[in-house]
Protein backbone atom coordinates (compact mmCIF):
# COMPACT_ATOMS: atom_id res chain seq x y z
CA UNK A 1 0.00 0.00 0.00
CA UNK A 2 2.91 2.55 1.21
CA UNK A 3 4.86 1.43 -2.12
CA UNK A 4 1.52 2.51 -4.53
CA UNK A 5 1.34 5.10 -2.58
CA UNK A 6 4.68 6.22 -3.37
CA UNK A 7 4.24 5.23 -6.50
CA UNK A 8 1.61 8.08 -7.29
CA UNK A 9 2.75 10.59 -5.09
CA UNK A 10 6.05 10.78 -7.40
CA UNK A 11 4.75 11.88 -10.97
CA UNK A 12 2.18 13.96 -8.85
CA UNK A 13 4.68 15.91 -7.19
CA UNK A 14 6.71 16.04 -10.30
CA UNK A 15 3.79 17.50 -11.93
CA UNK A 16 2.88 19.99 -8.56
CA UNK A 17 6.92 20.99 -8.61
CA UNK A 18 6.77 21.54 -12.94
CA UNK A 19 3.30 23.53 -12.00
CA UNK A 20 4.87 25.77 -9.32
CA UNK A 21 8.38 26.08 -11.76
CA UNK A 22 6.26 27.73 -14.61
CA UNK A 23 4.30 29.97 -12.42
CA UNK A 24 7.67 31.51 -10.83
CA UNK A 25 9.33 31.62 -14.12
CA UNK A 26 6.45 32.72 -16.14
CA UNK A 27 6.42 35.98 -13.57
CA UNK A 28 10.05 36.47 -13.98
CA UNK A 29 11.25 39.49 -15.46
CA UNK A 30 12.69 37.77 -18.70
CA UNK A 31 9.25 36.68 -19.37
CA UNK A 32 7.17 39.57 -18.90
CA UNK A 33 9.20 41.18 -21.48
CA UNK A 34 8.76 37.78 -23.78
CA UNK A 35 4.59 38.52 -23.26
CA UNK A 36 4.77 41.88 -23.60
CA UNK A 37 6.80 41.39 -26.63
CA UNK A 38 4.30 39.98 -29.06
CA UNK A 39 2.21 42.83 -30.47
CA UNK A 40 3.19 45.66 -28.15
CA UNK A 41 7.16 45.88 -29.25
CA UNK A 42 7.66 49.48 -31.10
CA UNK A 43 11.48 50.32 -32.45
CA UNK A 44 12.58 53.86 -32.40
CA UNK A 45 15.69 53.89 -35.20
CA UNK A 46 17.66 56.75 -34.38
CA UNK A 47 20.19 57.84 -37.07
CA UNK A 48 21.61 61.78 -35.82
CA UNK A 49 24.06 60.13 -33.22
CA UNK A 50 25.31 57.15 -31.92
CA UNK A 51 24.44 55.36 -28.77
CA UNK A 52 24.53 57.77 -25.41
CA UNK A 53 27.77 58.06 -23.59
CA UNK A 54 26.87 59.04 -19.97
CA UNK A 55 24.05 58.43 -17.61
CA UNK A 56 25.29 61.73 -15.73
CA UNK A 57 22.21 64.16 -15.86
CA UNK A 58 25.17 67.23 -15.98
CA UNK A 59 25.68 65.21 -18.95
CA UNK A 60 21.83 65.37 -20.82
CA UNK A 61 22.10 68.57 -23.04
CA UNK A 62 24.17 66.08 -25.39
CA UNK A 63 22.61 65.00 -28.46
CA UNK A 64 23.73 61.50 -27.80
CA UNK A 65 22.39 61.39 -24.30
CA UNK A 66 19.34 63.15 -24.61
CA UNK A 67 16.69 60.28 -25.69
CA UNK A 68 17.56 57.74 -23.14
CA UNK A 69 17.98 60.45 -20.45
CA UNK A 70 14.24 61.17 -21.51
CA UNK A 71 13.46 57.68 -20.84
CA UNK A 72 14.67 56.89 -17.53
CA UNK A 73 14.54 60.22 -15.68
CA UNK A 74 11.92 62.26 -14.91
CA UNK A 75 12.51 66.12 -14.97
CA UNK A 76 11.06 68.76 -12.27
CA UNK A 77 8.83 70.06 -15.36
CA UNK A 78 7.50 68.26 -18.63
CA UNK A 79 6.28 69.58 -22.09
CA UNK A 80 3.18 67.23 -23.01
CA UNK A 81 1.80 66.22 -26.54
CA UNK A 82 0.01 69.15 -26.34
CA UNK A 83 2.74 71.42 -26.16
CA UNK A 84 1.99 72.42 -22.16
CA UNK A 85 4.02 72.17 -19.43
CA UNK A 86 2.68 69.23 -17.25
CA UNK A 87 4.79 67.10 -14.53
CA UNK A 88 4.88 63.91 -13.29
CA UNK A 89 6.18 63.93 -9.45
CA UNK A 90 4.85 67.63 -9.18
CA UNK A 91 1.35 67.85 -8.26
CA UNK A 92 1.45 71.27 -8.23
CA UNK A 93 3.85 74.02 -9.85
CA UNK A 94 3.69 78.06 -9.79
CA UNK A 95 5.52 81.23 -10.45
CA UNK A 96 4.62 84.47 -8.63
CA UNK A 97 6.31 87.49 -10.89
CA UNK A 98 5.52 90.00 -7.90
CA UNK A 99 7.94 87.78 -5.38
CA UNK A 100 9.69 86.44 -8.11
CA UNK A 101 9.07 83.11 -6.28
CA UNK A 102 8.62 79.45 -7.97
CA UNK A 103 6.73 77.00 -5.82
CA UNK A 104 6.67 73.24 -6.50
CA UNK A 105 4.79 71.08 -4.32
CA UNK A 106 5.67 67.29 -5.01
CA UNK A 107 4.13 64.32 -5.16
CA UNK A 108 3.68 61.81 -2.50
CA UNK A 109 4.50 57.51 -2.70
CA UNK A 110 7.10 58.51 -5.29
CA UNK A 111 9.65 55.42 -6.38
CA UNK A 112 12.49 55.02 -7.70
CA UNK A 113 13.57 52.11 -10.18
CA UNK A 114 15.25 50.07 -7.27
CA UNK A 115 12.03 50.14 -4.81
CA UNK A 116 13.06 53.73 -2.69
CA UNK A 117 11.01 56.45 -2.31
CA UNK A 118 11.95 59.86 -4.70
CA UNK A 119 11.85 62.14 -1.99
CA UNK A 120 11.16 66.60 -2.27
CA UNK A 121 14.65 66.56 -1.90
CA UNK A 122 15.59 64.39 -4.60
CA UNK A 123 13.77 66.45 -6.86
CA UNK A 124 15.43 70.27 -5.13
CA UNK A 125 18.91 68.35 -5.86
CA UNK A 126 18.39 68.49 -9.27
CA UNK A 127 18.70 71.97 -9.24
CA UNK A 128 21.21 72.45 -6.20
CA UNK A 129 23.77 70.28 -8.08
CA UNK A 130 23.16 72.35 -11.74
CA UNK A 131 23.65 75.44 -9.37
CA UNK A 132 26.79 74.11 -8.10
CA UNK A 133 28.21 72.80 -11.75
CA UNK A 134 26.80 75.45 -14.11
CA UNK A 135 26.04 78.81 -11.54
CA UNK A 136 25.60 80.94 -14.94
CA UNK A 137 23.09 79.04 -16.64
CA UNK A 138 19.95 80.91 -17.39
CA UNK A 139 17.54 80.92 -14.34
CA UNK A 140 19.76 79.42 -12.06
CA UNK A 141 22.26 82.56 -12.32
CA UNK A 142 19.46 84.17 -10.26
CA UNK A 143 18.41 82.29 -7.43
CA UNK A 144 18.72 84.26 -3.84
CA UNK A 145 22.19 83.79 -2.10
CA UNK A 146 23.88 81.85 -4.99
CA UNK A 147 27.01 83.66 -4.79
CA UNK A 148 27.43 82.99 -0.82
CA UNK A 149 26.30 79.56 -1.13
CA UNK A 150 29.30 79.15 -3.72
CA UNK A 151 31.67 80.68 -1.48
CA UNK A 152 31.51 77.33 1.15
CA UNK A 153 33.86 74.36 1.07
CA UNK A 154 31.34 71.93 -0.04
CA UNK A 155 28.08 73.69 -0.74
CA UNK A 156 26.10 70.63 -1.59
CA UNK A 157 26.16 70.16 1.88
CA UNK A 158 23.32 72.73 2.09
CA UNK A 159 20.87 74.92 0.28
CA UNK A 160 21.51 78.39 -0.70
CA UNK A 161 18.80 80.97 0.68
CA UNK A 162 17.10 81.22 -2.47
CA UNK A 163 16.28 77.34 -2.12
CA UNK A 164 13.91 75.91 0.55
CA UNK A 165 12.87 72.49 0.88
CA UNK A 166 9.79 71.93 3.92
CA UNK A 167 7.51 68.57 3.62
CA UNK A 168 6.43 68.01 -0.16
CA UNK A 169 6.75 71.56 -0.85
CA UNK A 170 9.90 73.56 -2.48
CA UNK A 171 10.32 76.93 -2.93
CA UNK A 172 13.03 78.45 -5.11
CA UNK A 173 13.28 82.75 -4.87
CA UNK A 174 15.29 84.75 -7.58
CA UNK A 175 17.09 88.33 -7.12
CA UNK A 176 15.46 89.41 -10.44
CA UNK A 177 12.91 88.89 -12.91
CA UNK A 178 13.66 85.64 -14.68
CA UNK A 179 11.54 84.98 -18.80
CA UNK A 180 10.08 81.60 -18.88
CA UNK A 181 11.82 80.13 -15.51
CA UNK A 182 9.34 76.75 -15.80
CA UNK A 183 10.69 75.72 -18.68
CA UNK A 184 13.71 75.74 -18.25
CA UNK A 185 13.34 73.03 -15.32
CA UNK A 186 12.10 70.43 -18.31
CA UNK A 187 15.42 70.03 -19.79
CA UNK A 188 17.06 66.99 -19.22
CA UNK A 189 19.80 68.71 -17.38
CA UNK A 190 17.87 68.86 -14.36
CA UNK A 191 16.97 64.94 -14.52
CA UNK A 192 15.79 63.34 -11.24
CA UNK A 193 18.40 61.08 -9.76
CA UNK A 194 18.74 60.33 -6.12
CA UNK A 195 20.61 63.10 -3.60
CA UNK A 196 22.49 59.74 -2.33
CA UNK A 197 23.79 58.85 -5.66
CA UNK A 198 26.27 61.90 -5.84
CA UNK A 199 29.62 62.46 -3.46
CA UNK A 200 28.70 65.98 -1.86
CA UNK A 201 31.60 67.18 -2.17
CA UNK A 202 32.66 66.65 -5.70
CA UNK A 203 29.44 66.08 -7.39
CA UNK A 204 30.67 63.03 -8.75
CA UNK A 205 27.87 59.97 -9.49
CA UNK A 206 28.68 57.34 -6.64
CA UNK A 207 26.00 55.31 -8.41
CA UNK A 208 27.30 53.45 -11.77
CA UNK A 209 23.64 53.61 -12.88
CA UNK A 210 21.32 55.88 -11.23
CA UNK A 211 18.01 54.61 -10.89
CA UNK A 212 15.41 55.42 -12.78
CA UNK A 213 12.82 58.45 -11.90
CA UNK A 214 11.54 58.39 -15.09
CA UNK A 215 8.34 57.02 -17.47
CA UNK A 216 10.61 54.01 -18.53
CA UNK A 217 12.93 51.68 -17.62
CA UNK A 218 15.86 50.12 -19.32
CA UNK A 219 15.46 46.88 -19.14
CA UNK A 220 18.12 45.10 -21.92
CA UNK A 221 21.15 46.28 -23.75
CA UNK A 222 22.12 44.71 -26.92
CA UNK A 223 25.47 46.07 -29.08
CA UNK A 224 23.39 49.80 -30.66
CA UNK A 225 20.05 48.35 -29.08
CA UNK A 226 18.40 49.38 -25.94
CA UNK A 227 14.83 47.83 -24.38
CA UNK A 228 12.99 49.97 -22.54
CA UNK A 229 10.09 49.16 -20.85
CA UNK A 230 6.79 51.09 -19.50
CA UNK A 231 7.18 51.88 -15.97
CA UNK A 232 3.65 53.12 -13.62
CA UNK A 233 1.17 51.93 -16.33
CA UNK A 234 0.34 52.02 -19.64
CA UNK A 235 -0.09 56.10 -20.71
CA UNK A 236 1.45 59.23 -19.73
CA UNK A 237 -0.78 62.31 -19.65
CA UNK A 238 -3.69 59.98 -19.89
CA UNK A 239 -2.52 59.20 -23.43
CA UNK A 240 -1.76 55.17 -24.46
CA UNK A 241 2.30 55.10 -25.42
CA UNK A 242 4.25 52.10 -26.20
CA UNK A 243 4.19 49.28 -23.45
CA UNK A 244 7.77 48.50 -24.39
CA UNK A 245 10.27 50.90 -26.35
CA UNK A 246 13.19 49.72 -28.44
CA UNK A 247 15.71 52.23 -29.51
CA UNK A 248 18.27 51.20 -32.51
CA UNK A 249 21.11 53.08 -34.18
CA UNK A 250 21.98 53.24 -37.09
CA UNK A 251 23.59 55.77 -40.02
CA UNK A 252 21.45 56.80 -42.64
CA UNK A 253 23.20 55.23 -45.48
CA UNK A 254 22.83 51.60 -43.13
CA UNK A 255 19.11 51.92 -43.44
CA UNK A 256 17.18 49.88 -45.91
CA UNK A 257 13.92 51.59 -45.26
CA UNK A 258 11.63 49.17 -47.24
CA UNK A 259 12.05 46.54 -45.17
CA UNK A 260 11.92 48.49 -42.00
CA UNK A 261 9.33 50.68 -42.78
CA UNK A 262 6.74 47.19 -43.55
CA UNK A 263 6.29 47.17 -39.67
CA UNK A 264 3.59 49.70 -38.38
CA UNK A 265 5.26 49.90 -34.75
CA UNK A 266 8.39 51.52 -36.89
CA UNK A 267 9.20 54.88 -36.65
CA UNK A 268 13.28 56.35 -38.01
CA UNK A 269 14.02 59.29 -36.63
CA UNK A 270 16.35 61.42 -38.96
CA UNK A 271 18.03 64.97 -39.63
CA UNK A 272 17.67 66.22 -43.28
CA UNK A 273 20.79 67.12 -43.92
CA UNK A 274 21.80 63.61 -44.19
CA UNK A 275 20.18 63.42 -47.28
CA UNK A 276 19.97 65.48 -50.92
CA UNK A 277 17.15 67.38 -51.99
CA UNK A 278 16.23 64.16 -54.76
CA UNK A 279 16.36 62.12 -51.53
CA UNK A 280 14.16 63.68 -49.25
CA UNK A 281 11.50 64.31 -52.13
CA UNK A 282 11.57 60.57 -52.85
CA UNK A 283 10.70 59.96 -49.03
CA UNK A 284 8.37 62.24 -48.40
CA UNK A 285 6.76 60.95 -51.74
CA UNK A 286 6.54 57.33 -50.30
CA UNK A 287 6.54 57.41 -46.67
CA UNK A 288 4.63 58.73 -43.76
CA UNK A 289 6.65 62.00 -42.53
CA UNK A 290 6.64 64.44 -39.84
CA UNK A 291 9.14 67.31 -39.67
CA UNK A 292 9.80 69.41 -37.11
CA UNK A 293 10.23 73.44 -37.54
CA UNK A 294 13.17 74.60 -38.82
CA UNK A 295 14.67 75.72 -35.41
CA UNK A 296 17.80 73.76 -35.69
CA UNK A 297 21.51 74.84 -37.35
CA UNK A 298 24.43 73.31 -38.63
CA UNK A 299 27.78 75.02 -37.33
CA UNK A 300 31.61 74.28 -38.56
CA UNK A 301 33.94 75.18 -35.32
CA UNK A 302 37.17 76.14 -36.03
CA UNK A 303 39.89 76.17 -33.39
CA UNK A 304 41.61 79.31 -32.62
CA UNK A 305 44.38 77.38 -30.71
CA UNK A 306 45.67 75.23 -33.25
CA UNK A 307 47.19 76.14 -36.56
CA UNK A 308 46.22 77.26 -39.04
CA UNK A 309 42.95 78.70 -38.05
CA UNK A 310 45.04 80.72 -34.82
CA UNK A 311 44.49 83.26 -37.43
CA UNK A 312 41.42 85.44 -37.72
CA UNK A 313 41.76 85.93 -41.32
CA UNK A 314 42.39 82.75 -41.96
CA UNK A 315 39.27 81.62 -40.02
CA UNK A 316 36.93 83.79 -41.60
CA UNK A 317 38.58 83.00 -45.16
CA UNK A 318 37.86 78.98 -44.63
CA UNK A 319 34.41 79.90 -43.75
CA UNK A 320 33.38 81.96 -46.50
CA UNK A 321 35.17 78.88 -48.77
CA UNK A 322 32.97 76.11 -47.27
CA UNK A 323 29.41 77.47 -47.26
CA UNK A 324 30.48 78.52 -50.68
CA UNK A 325 31.11 74.99 -51.31
CA UNK A 326 28.32 73.60 -49.29
CA UNK A 327 25.79 76.44 -50.97
CA UNK A 328 26.78 74.52 -54.42
CA UNK A 329 27.21 70.97 -53.99
CA UNK A 330 23.71 71.28 -52.05
CA UNK A 331 21.67 73.41 -53.93
CA UNK A 332 23.64 74.03 -56.87
CA UNK A 333 23.58 77.56 -56.80
CA UNK A 334 25.62 80.39 -54.95
CA UNK A 335 24.77 82.03 -51.65
CA UNK A 336 22.28 80.01 -50.63
CA UNK A 337 23.97 78.93 -47.53
CA UNK A 338 23.41 80.92 -43.81
CA UNK A 339 25.54 82.84 -41.28
CA UNK A 340 23.11 83.65 -38.83
CA UNK A 341 22.72 81.74 -35.31
CA UNK A 342 19.44 82.91 -35.16
CA UNK A 343 17.05 81.05 -37.72
CA UNK A 344 14.28 82.81 -39.95
CA UNK A 345 11.87 82.30 -37.35
CA UNK A 346 13.54 84.09 -34.47
CA UNK A 347 14.43 87.73 -33.98
CA UNK A 348 18.05 88.96 -34.97
CA UNK A 349 18.16 86.74 -38.35
CA UNK A 350 20.77 88.20 -40.83
CA UNK A 351 21.40 86.83 -44.33
CA UNK A 352 24.85 86.06 -45.39
CA UNK A 353 24.94 89.45 -47.55
CA UNK A 354 23.75 91.53 -44.32
CA UNK A 355 26.53 90.18 -41.86
CA UNK A 356 28.96 90.50 -44.86
CA UNK A 357 27.72 94.41 -45.32
CA UNK A 358 27.87 94.76 -41.42
CA UNK A 359 31.29 93.50 -40.87
CA UNK A 360 34.20 96.31 -39.96
CA UNK A 361 36.73 93.48 -40.83
CA UNK A 362 38.79 92.71 -44.24
CA UNK A 363 36.76 89.82 -45.47
CA UNK A 364 39.58 87.28 -45.31
CA UNK A 365 41.24 86.39 -48.72
CA UNK A 366 42.14 82.60 -49.85
CA UNK A 367 45.78 83.31 -49.49
CA UNK A 368 45.45 84.23 -45.76
CA UNK A 369 45.74 80.67 -44.42
CA UNK A 370 48.99 80.10 -46.86
CA UNK A 371 50.30 83.39 -45.39
CA UNK A 372 50.11 82.19 -42.00
CA UNK A 373 50.66 78.22 -42.25
CA UNK A 374 52.09 77.46 -45.91
CA UNK A 375 51.86 73.37 -46.47
CA UNK A 376 50.42 72.96 -42.92
CA UNK A 377 48.02 70.50 -42.86
CA UNK A 378 44.17 70.82 -41.95
CA UNK A 379 43.41 68.77 -39.04
CA UNK A 380 39.96 67.59 -38.91
CA UNK A 381 37.63 64.55 -37.21
CA UNK A 382 34.27 63.37 -37.21
CA UNK A 383 32.49 60.23 -35.40
CA UNK A 384 32.15 57.40 -37.16
CA UNK A 385 29.08 57.07 -39.36
CA UNK A 386 27.85 60.28 -38.74
CA UNK A 387 29.67 63.19 -41.18
CA UNK A 388 27.57 63.23 -44.27
CA UNK A 389 29.57 63.24 -47.48
CA UNK A 390 28.26 66.56 -48.53
CA UNK A 391 29.82 68.25 -45.53
CA UNK A 392 33.15 66.12 -46.15
CA UNK A 393 33.23 67.09 -49.53
CA UNK A 394 32.27 70.82 -48.22
CA UNK A 395 35.95 70.76 -46.32
CA UNK A 396 37.80 69.07 -49.42
CA UNK A 397 36.45 71.99 -51.67
CA UNK A 398 37.56 74.27 -48.96
CA UNK A 399 41.06 73.64 -47.95
CA UNK A 400 41.50 73.53 -52.03
CA UNK A 401 39.86 77.13 -51.84
CA UNK A 402 42.33 78.35 -49.33
CA UNK A 403 45.48 76.22 -50.69
CA UNK A 404 46.16 74.02 -47.89
CA UNK A 405 46.23 70.05 -48.06
CA UNK A 406 43.46 68.45 -45.75
CA UNK A 407 44.80 65.96 -43.58
CA UNK A 408 43.77 62.33 -43.21
CA UNK A 409 40.34 62.52 -40.40
CA UNK A 410 40.57 61.16 -36.98
CA UNK A 411 37.87 59.00 -36.56
CA UNK A 412 36.30 58.95 -32.88
CA UNK A 413 34.14 56.18 -31.40
CA UNK A 414 31.44 59.38 -29.85
CA UNK A 415 30.46 62.97 -29.81
CA UNK A 416 32.02 63.21 -26.00
CA UNK A 417 35.07 62.02 -27.54
CA UNK A 418 35.18 64.26 -30.63
CA UNK A 419 34.33 67.71 -28.44
CA UNK A 420 38.03 66.46 -25.79
CA UNK A 421 39.35 66.02 -28.64
CA UNK A 422 38.78 69.34 -29.84
CA UNK A 423 38.65 71.20 -26.67
CA UNK A 424 42.33 70.41 -25.94
CA UNK A 425 43.69 71.17 -29.70
CA UNK A 426 43.84 67.68 -30.90
CA UNK A 427 42.00 68.90 -34.60
CA UNK A 428 41.29 72.02 -35.74
CA UNK A 429 37.89 71.51 -37.34
CA UNK A 430 34.80 70.12 -35.39
CA UNK A 431 31.31 69.86 -37.32
CA UNK A 432 28.28 71.43 -34.58
CA UNK A 433 25.02 71.81 -34.12
CA UNK A 434 22.08 73.29 -31.80
CA UNK A 435 18.74 75.54 -31.55
CA UNK A 436 16.69 77.46 -30.11
CA UNK A 437 13.34 77.51 -28.59
CA UNK A 438 11.03 80.28 -30.23
CA UNK A 439 9.84 81.37 -26.75
CA UNK A 440 12.81 82.69 -25.66
CA UNK A 441 16.11 82.55 -27.87
CA UNK A 442 17.68 84.96 -25.70
CA UNK A 443 17.73 82.36 -22.51
CA UNK A 444 18.62 79.76 -25.30
CA UNK A 445 21.88 81.71 -26.46
CA UNK A 446 22.85 81.84 -22.97
CA UNK A 447 22.43 78.12 -22.28
CA UNK A 448 24.14 77.72 -25.35
CA UNK A 449 27.78 79.51 -24.97
CA UNK A 450 26.77 78.85 -20.70
CA UNK A 451 31.15 78.16 -19.05
CA UNK A 452 31.73 74.78 -18.25
CA UNK A 453 28.55 73.40 -20.44
CA UNK A 454 29.93 71.75 -23.76
CA UNK A 455 33.43 70.76 -24.06
CA UNK A 456 34.05 71.90 -27.32
CA UNK A 457 33.01 75.56 -26.79
CA UNK A 458 35.48 76.34 -24.01
CA UNK A 459 36.98 78.94 -25.94
CA UNK A 460 33.43 80.53 -26.61
CA UNK A 461 32.93 80.28 -22.66
CA UNK A 462 35.96 82.23 -22.09
CA UNK A 463 35.51 85.16 -24.14
CA UNK A 464 34.42 87.69 -22.09
CA UNK A 465 33.13 90.17 -24.53
CA UNK A 466 31.00 87.68 -26.19
CA UNK A 467 30.00 86.38 -22.46
CA UNK A 468 28.75 90.49 -22.09
CA UNK A 469 26.88 90.48 -25.20
CA UNK A 470 24.92 87.58 -24.47
CA UNK A 471 24.63 87.95 -21.28
CA UNK A 472 22.82 91.73 -22.04
CA UNK A 473 21.00 90.50 -25.78
CA UNK A 474 17.59 91.65 -24.73
CA UNK A 475 19.00 94.76 -22.89
CA UNK A 476 20.84 96.24 -25.88
CA UNK A 477 18.44 97.79 -28.65
CA UNK A 478 20.29 95.72 -31.49
CA UNK A 479 21.69 93.32 -29.08
CA UNK A 480 20.61 90.07 -31.09
CA UNK A 481 22.34 91.68 -33.99
CA UNK A 482 25.54 92.53 -32.35
CA UNK A 483 25.75 88.83 -31.12
CA UNK A 484 25.13 87.60 -34.47
CA UNK A 485 27.73 90.11 -35.99
CA UNK A 486 30.62 89.24 -33.21
CA UNK A 487 30.02 85.47 -34.20
CA UNK A 488 30.69 85.44 -37.99
CA UNK A 489 33.38 88.38 -37.88
CA UNK A 490 35.49 85.94 -35.38
CA UNK A 491 34.66 82.87 -37.35
CA UNK A 492 34.89 80.37 -34.12
CA UNK A 493 31.33 79.24 -34.68
CA UNK A 494 30.41 79.25 -37.59
CA UNK A 495 26.75 78.62 -38.79
CA UNK A 496 26.38 77.48 -42.38
CA UNK A 497 22.38 76.10 -42.89
CA UNK A 498 19.08 75.44 -41.04
CA UNK A 499 18.03 72.22 -40.93
CA UNK A 500 14.85 70.37 -39.48
CA UNK A 501 14.60 66.94 -37.46
CA UNK A 502 11.67 64.22 -39.14
CA UNK A 503 9.92 61.36 -38.19
CA UNK A 504 9.37 58.77 -40.87
CA UNK A 505 6.92 55.84 -40.98
CA UNK A 506 5.98 53.87 -43.61
CA UNK A 507 2.44 54.35 -45.35
CA UNK A 508 0.09 53.52 -42.10
CA UNK A 509 2.54 53.38 -39.47
CA UNK A 510 1.74 54.60 -35.78
CA UNK A 511 3.61 57.49 -36.34
CA UNK A 512 1.55 60.42 -33.67
CA UNK A 513 2.18 64.44 -34.37
CA UNK A 514 4.97 65.24 -32.29
CA UNK A 515 4.74 68.18 -30.06
CA UNK A 516 6.20 71.27 -31.48
CA UNK A 517 7.50 73.01 -28.71
CA UNK A 518 10.44 71.28 -28.03
CA UNK A 519 13.63 70.64 -30.50
CA UNK A 520 13.79 67.13 -29.44
CA UNK A 521 10.19 65.39 -28.45
CA UNK A 522 10.37 62.51 -25.75
CA UNK A 523 10.69 59.13 -28.26
CA UNK A 524 7.32 57.83 -26.88
CA UNK A 525 5.86 61.24 -27.98
CA UNK A 526 6.17 60.13 -31.82
CA UNK A 527 3.94 56.95 -31.91
CA UNK A 528 0.90 56.80 -32.03
CA UNK A 529 0.14 53.49 -29.76
CA UNK A 530 -3.13 52.85 -30.35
Amino acid sequence: MVKWFLAFLSPLLIFVLLGLAWIIFSLSPLTVYKVKKLGQEFTYIITETGPWTSLDPLQGDSTQNLPIQRMIYATPLEISQSNQLVSSVLESFSYDLSSKRMTWRVKRHLEFDDGEPLTTEDVAFSVLRMAYKRPEFPVIESIQGLQEWLAQEFPLQSWPSGITVDGQQIEISFDQDVKAPLFRFSLELFSIIPKRCVDLKTSRLLCERPPASGHYRLLKEEPRRFTFEKRGGPKVEGREVPPILIFEYRSPDQIPLEPLLSEPRTVVAGAEFHYSEEALQSLKDSHDIRFMPAARFLALLLNPRVQPFSSRNCRRAFARAFRGAYSRLRFGIEGAAEGSIFTKILPGYLSIEELSKGSNLASGSSEECLEVSPGQEISWAYVKGEAPDLYIESLRVAAQEVGLPLASPQVVENRKELGTLFAEGGTSIMPGSSGFWAHDPAGDLRMLFTPNLHAALSDLGRDVRLQQMVKEVEQRENGFREVNQYLFDEAVFNVYAYVRRFYLAGQGGQIGEPPFALVLPAPWQVFQAQ
